[in-house]
Formats: structure tokens, C-alpha cells, sequence
């Protein structure tokens, strides 16, 4: 199959639309990042998006849609899921609520809930409203691999085995939606986004503190241990939380410091200046890429800004395996300097592996 890369026309945006409506998959920007399109409604389609990314069945899908207005009347919408909706859709935002019945099971990955989310992004709002369904749509790369923030990134990843990535630029958050669920009236994340606990917090909503999968913490979020499972049920309720993920081929290295009379940065560049050799990279922060020895710098972004951080990561792991990259060390900053989201990300794309210098 040859994949047609096209920009945002009307006549291409109706041309996504068909495709859709006929049960096809479809590549759509995202203001998060690139997301791979299918008929929520549909399970065959949905099905598909499975088969593609090569995704595990018991990963659950995020359904898009336009506006509020389209959740299903089936539901009823909690409060505090009703204040985030208002304060932050169209947004990095999803909202994990009860699975209205026309939803087919496999996009839930048979659970009895479901998240939805209404993004910003002016493209893939045009899409949504064009196709007149709701959209299932995790992010368009094969599964495990860096999330795609470009139209070249996902015809690097999926690129054969779709119709059609409608081109919508760079993605200008860069990371995945905060995805929350509402339990006991309190607002429980899943998986930290760029809408963060304070965030939540400054508009008077109730946030909980309890055991789950993933211990996140840090300056944007000022709750530990939130619960993204029922005690009851292990199944994980938002994707992006279970399984391996954002790696590139490369071998990713954490590397941080623990003497307290040497800097971060000196004590970095002398590890990697040891450690370095071909195809070796390091990936440091604005300003710092001159001082790299022995391998590649990758310039990640402004340090202690969240936002750069997140629109740029998924993009330097990528330019690592572009150029072939056998390993690569990342200066991992404290949580806190970096934020929960970007620090829950390099943690993944890591699987854990961190040395201490």
C-alpha cells in the first residue's frame, strides 16, 4: 500500500473523512502528537489500528471527539470531569468515564470505562467533525517506539500500512494527554500530561493521594502515588502506563548525579567523555552541547522548561536512530526541574536503566 502524505486542504480533510466513514485508518495531527484514526464505533477499523502499531489488546484506546456536546447522553459526567472539560478542552486532556454501550469493547480493551478527549488541534477537530464519528485514536507509531510529533516521523514508523497522514506540521505540546479518572468525587491521574495537579488544584478541584502503578511526583504535580487502578482490577485504565514505551533502537541511559561536590553538568560530560565512542550520543540541554566529548551531542530543549522539554524529546530520540545510535545517555535533572510528564517519559523510553555518578 502507498501512503499519501497530504496537507490540510478541504478537500483532503473530506478525503480523510471518507476513509474513515469507510472503515479506513487515517493518520491525524494532534496539538499532543500524531495519532493513528479509526472509527470508534467501528470495532473491525478499530481492530486494524491494532494490527498496524502491533499494539497489546490490553492497551485501551483514547476516543476523540469535537466538542463536549458528543459524549454520549448515556453518561453521566461527575462534577469535578465536568469542571476539567471546561476548564481545559479543547485540550491535552483526557477524561476517563463510564463506556457508553455503542463503544465496542476492543477500544476499551473490554473494560467497563472509557477516556475521552476534544483536541485543540484545528486539524484534527476539522477531521472529526468531517467524519461525523468519533475517532479512536492512539498515537501513529508502532507500538514501544517514540510517540511521532510530525508527518515524517509516522511514515517512518507506519508509513506502507495506512491510506493516508494528513501533514499538520510539528506538534506544538509534543507529549500525550494527562489522562485523570474521577473516583469518591477526587480526580485520580493515570498518566501525567502538560494540564498538571496544580493546575487542577489552582481551579479548586479535589485531587487524591493513593497506591497505583506509577509513584509521580515533582513540581507539577504535587500528590505522590496516584492510583491508576481499581485494588479489584488490574487492568491498566489509560494507555501508556503498562507496557514499554517511547524507545528508540538505541539503548537509552539515565544518568544522574549523586556527588554532592561536583556538578551535574561537569560530573555528565566526564561520564560521557569515558563512556562515549561511535555511534554514542548524549542528550543535554540548550547551551550545553559544546561541551559534549566522545559522542554526538542531541540538544533537548531549555532546561527547567517543562514545555520545551516536552516538544522536543520525542523528536531527539528519533534523530538518534536516524543516525544509527547504539546508546544513548540523557543528564536526567531532578523531577522537579523537569516536570512529571517529561520526567514519567524519559523514565520509560529508558525502561528504568539509570547509572549514578
Amino acid at each position: 500500500m502507498k501512503t499519501k502524505i497530504l496537507p490540510p486542504t478541504n478537500e483532503n480533510i473530506e478525503y480523510a473523512a471518507r476513509i474513515l466513514k469507510e472503515g479506513g485508518l487515517v493518520a491525524v495531527p494532534t496539538e499532543t502528537v500524531y495519532g493513528l484514526a479509526a472509527n470508534a464505533l467501528d470495532k473491525t477499523a478499530v481492530n486494524n489500528i491494532f494490527k498496524v502499531k502491533k499494539r497489546p489488546a490490553d492497551n485501551p484506546l483514547i476516543v476523540h471527539i469535537s466538542s463536549i456536546n458528543e459524549i454520549p447522553d448515556s453518561i453521566n459526567i461527575p462534577e469535578p470531569a465536568q469542571k476539567l472539560m471546561d476548564a481545559f478542552w479543547p485540550g491535552p486532556l483526557s477524561v476517563v468515564l463510564p463506556k457508553p454501550p455503542e463503544i465496542p469493547d476492543i477500544v476499551t480493551a473490554g473494560l467497563d470505562s472509557a477516556a475521552f478527549r476534544v483536541p485543540s488541534n484545528p486539524v484534527a477537530l476539522r477531521i472529526i467533525k468531517s467524519a461525523g464519528v468519533p475517532l479512536a485514536a492512539p498515537s501513529a507509531n508502532s507500538s514501544g517506539r517514540p510517540s511521532p510529533t510530525s508527518a515524517e516521523h509516522t511514515a517512518q514508523d507506519i508509513g506502507g500500512k495506512i491510506p493516508l497522514i494528513i501533514d499538520g506540521g510539528h506538534c506544538t505540546v509534543g507529549i500525550e494527554s494527562t489522562v485523570v479518572r474521577i473516583q469518591n468525587n477526587k480526580v485520580h491521574i493515570l498518566r501525567p500530561g502538560m494540564i498538571t495537579v496544580q493546575m487542577m488544584e489552582e481551579l479548586g478541584i479535589d485531587t487524591a493521594e493513593c497506591a497505583g502503578i506509577a509513584d509521580i511526583t515533582g513540581i507539577n504535580n504535587t500528590k505522590e502515588n496516584f492510583k491508576n487502578k481499581d485494588p479489584m482490577d488490574p487492568r491498566p485504565r489509560s494507555p501508556g502506563i503498562k507496557h514499554r514505551h517511547y524507545s528508540p533502537n538505541a539503548e537509552v541511559i539515565l544518568v544522574k548525579s549523586n556527588k554532592h561536590n561536583k556538578p551535574a553538568l561537569e560530573a555528565f560530560i566526564a561520564y560521557v567523555k569515558e563512556h562515549g565512542g561511535d555511534r554514542v550520543f548524549a542528550m543535554v540541554y540548550e547551551g550545553e552541547q559544546n561541551m559534549v566529548e566522545n559522542a554526538k551531542a542531541v540538544v533537548f530543549g531549555k532546561r527547567s522548561n517543562p514545555k520545551s522539554l516536552a516538544h522536543s524529546f520525542y523528536s531527539c530520540l528519533r534523530e538518534v536512530d536516524n543516525q544509527n545510535g547504539k546508546t544513548l545517555y540523557i543528564r536526567c535533572l531532578d523531577e522537579k526541574e523537569m516536570g512529571s510528564a517529561v520526567y514519567d517519559r524519559i523514565t520509560r523510553a529508558a525502561n528504568n536503566k539509570t547509572v549514578y555518578i
